[in-house]
């Protein structure tokens, strides 16, 4: 079935976010390490970390969580690029090369080498939203909002032939959206080995109307005819 649906449309491939992201997690620990050994440089010495001490200075905290989210950043990178090195690339092959709200997302999620997991693979397509939320008139956060998902459970015999995926997005997925641009993730972990494995696609998947779209292109792509010259212009010449 799905062998038949790939064929219909355009591939477009994908390639795994994994790579990249676990450079960005480096590149944030190397930051965030900086910046604390320079709050601890700035603090001089001898560091003092009794609270009841006159000479403790509060900014010892700041440098200790610089220090431990450059760690987590550092592991979780670390993790990242093993998941590549132990598994190898990954890429996922999307039927057509868009995809609207209200229609199908099909394709095959494609390993460079043979994994086997035994629980298979669970396999998500989720849609998240940034929403800000005010404090007071200087300061102001972000936090990420799951709009809608949706999740199952694939299990083939040879994840390098292709691990199927399909989902139908509700035409009702963005109804509590705020804002015009959302981010879509497709995700994929496993147990393979006794190993974690996990990769991330990044999707475009587009509100409104195919149709409509189309249509306006269409239009754009339409330019008028030139007027002819008048007799009086071609004379002129």
């Amino acid at each position: 079935m799905m062998a038949s649906l790939m064929t219909t449309r355009p591939i477009t491939r994908l390639d795994d976010a994994t790579g990249s992201n676990s450079n960005v997690d480096l590149m944030t620990a190397v930051v965030l390490g900086a910046a604390g050994a320079w709050v601890v440089s700035a603090l001089g010495t001898p560091l003092v970390f009794n609270l009841s001490d006159p000479e403790f200075n509060p900014l010892i905290v700041l440098a200790l969580l610089l220090g431990v989210g450059g760690v987590f950043f550092f592991v979780r990178g670390i993790r990242r690029r093993q998941v590549i090195t132990r598994f190898g690339a990954t890429v996922f092959d999307q039927e057509g090369s868009n995809v609207y709200v209200g229609e199908t997302l099909r394709g095959l999620v494609i390993t460079s080498r043979r994994l086997s997991a035994p629980d298979g693979f669970q396999v998500r397509l989720r849609c998240i939203e940034g929403k800000g939320e005010t404090f007071d008139e200087k300061q102001r956060r972000t936090r990420a909002v799951i709009l809608w998902e949706a999740s199952r459970t694939t299990h083939t015999a040879d994840s390098h032939a292709g691990i199927p995926v399909e989902f139908a997005i509700p035409a009702t997925a963005l109804a509590d959206a705020k804002f015009g641009a959302q981010d879509w993730s497709l995700k994929v972990d496993a147990t393979v080995d006794g190993k974690p494995f996990e990769v991330v696609f990044g999707l475009r998947v587009y509100s409104g109307s195919r149709e409509a779209d189309e249509a306006d292109v269409d239009d754009q792509s339409v330019e008028p005819d030139s007027p002819a010259p008048s007799e009086s212009g071609r004379l002129g010449q």
